[in-house]
């Protein structure tokens, strides 16, 4: 056996070598981008459920606040808390009390 014959063998084993790892990284590509865009199809879904809620956030918060709420709404809304905070606290203070003594007395 020659050196040119061991060069030739060692050619040979090397090519095959090469032609199997290219196989190898082509497949390998392949389930990788495979496996991407299933991650892609399945990240779709929440990405359109996020894409409804913010088109609905803007739909009913963001136009009616941007065309204008008027003074008086907010003046009665405020008014309106106001009075029902106050009334809440004086039934707890004065009218929780009786009904507590109205219980304990029977």
């Amino acid at each position: 056996m020659n050196i040119q014959d061991f060069r030739d063998i060692l050619v040979s084993i090397y090519l095959l070598l090469g032609i199997v790892l290219t196989l190898v990284l082509v497949v390998g590509s392949f389930f990788i981008v495979r496996a991407l865009l299933a991650l892609l199809r399945a990240a779709k879904r929440p990405l359109d459920n996020f894409g409804e809620a913010s088109d609905a956030v803007i739909e009913h918060v963001v136009t009616p606040l941007k065309e204008g709420v008027s003074f008086g709404s907010v003046m009665g809304g405020g008014v309106s808390f106001l009075t029902g905070f106050v009334g809440g606290l004086a039934k707890n203070a004065f009218g929780g009390r009786r009904n507590k003594d109205k219980k304990k007395g029977r």
